[in-house]
């Protein structure tokens, strides 16, 4: 058999907004730092430095206030179809670190990635095949679609950095809502 090659473009998004509710942000970084002494992936994935478990913001008060906040957006990127919260989890890079991202991206996930900023220290996050940067600040998300590339390049932090990342994909029409997280 012969070996086929094509060159294919694929459709994408990118939604990026804030949250006001800055508070909420200080109080997701105390419960990030709780999950870190209970499991610290640290550089065993692609995230090359501290990073919770995947599921660690699954069932989190906090999370979901900040999942009822960004449901609009979310219905502008999943449209109408129910959506579930597949994966949760949070990264820390540490002060006077050079931690990072390689770069990575989620197509395992059949729906929205995302990425809330709970601090502004960072040097962004950047989408190769956009060629953007996102700019970190303290409530900003961002919402993308799960083929995009995207890294964190090394930098000299002057104090932790704290971001949550998460995975939403669609139900099944075999799946029971009971059976999964439902956010909207």
């Amino acid at each position: 058999m012969p070996l086929i090659e094509k060159k294919i473009t694929l459709d994408t998004f990118l939604l990026e907004n804030e949250i006001n509710d800055l508070n909420l942000c200080d109080q997701l970084i105390e419960n990030l730092n709780s999950k870190l002494k209970e499991k610290n992936l640290k550089n065993i994935t692609h995230v090359k430095g501290n990073m919770t478990s995947f599921d660690s913001f699954n069932k989190n008060k906090n999370f979901y206030t900040f999942l009822k906040l960004i449901k609009t957006d979310l219905k502008k990127v999943c449209g109408e179809n129910l959506v579930k919260l597949n994966d949760s989890w949070g990264n820390k890079f540490d002060k006077n670190s050079e931690h990072y991202t390689v770069e990575h991206n989620h197509v395992d996930c059949d729906g929205v990635c995302g990425i809330l900023y709970l601090n502004d220290c960072g040097p962004g996050t950047y989408f190769k095949q956009l060629d953007l940067t996102i700019k970190e600040k303290k409530g900003k998300y961002v919402l993308f679609s799960p083929v995009l590339l995207h890294e964190v390049k090394p930098f000299k932090y002057k104090q932790d950095r704290h971001v949550i990342v998460f995975n939403i994909g669609y139900f099944k029409k075999w799946e029971k809502y009971n059976q999964s997280i439902k956010i909207c």
